[in-house]
């Protein structure tokens, strides 16, 4: 979810359908900076990223599947792309 894009509610719906289809109980969404985080406007700033209402969504429709959503953050592997905005930057 945090290469290049980040799939729509519908489409992770749609992925989790299929998995969940071939027999799949677990779904790791992978994310670097793709969700929101108070006071931080740029997390995911032009690359798409999950409010807090969508995250529960996608949750609570993977749990109707009998699926576990386990969320995998790598923020601290790609602080560099958060560093390229001013507000970030380290002096």
């Amino acid at each position: 979810m945090s290469r290049n894009a980040v799939m729509n509610v519908a489409s992770v719906k749609q992925w989790i359908d299929i998995t969940a289809d071939l027999g799949y109980n677990t779904l790791m969404l992978y994310t670097e900076d793709t969700f929101e985080v108070d006071g931080n406007p740029y997390f995911g700033y032009m690359r798409g990223r999950y409010s807090r209402e969508e995250l529960k969504e996608i949750n609570a429709y993977a749990l109707k599947k009998e699926m576990e959503l386990i969320p995998c953050t790598q923020m601290l592997a790609h602080q560099n792309v958060c560093r390229r905005w001013p507000e970030y930057k380290v002096h």
